[in-house]
């Protein structure tokens, strides 16, 4: 199943929506948080797996764990 994410940033015109290479949703997680921690200025990841919405990582929780 393909996963995607979509990122939020502070900065306007830089959301966007990345395809991942993950298989499982732990493994599309782990690639979200890595592409927050990445970005500078994003402050939420949101997974999708095709066009359904399954998991939000926020930068603040990672930045805290």
């Amino acid at each position: 199943m393909p996963f995607f994410c979509f990122v939020e940033s502070s900065l306007v015109g830089l959301q966007y929506m990345q395809p991942l290479d993950a298989d499982f949703i732990d493994d599309a997680r782990g690639e979200a948080a890595g592409l927050l921690r990445h970005h500078e200025r994003a402050y939420a990841a949101h997974i999708f797996a095709d066009d359904e919405f399954v998991a939000t990582i926020r930068a603040a929780d990672i930045a805290s764990s």
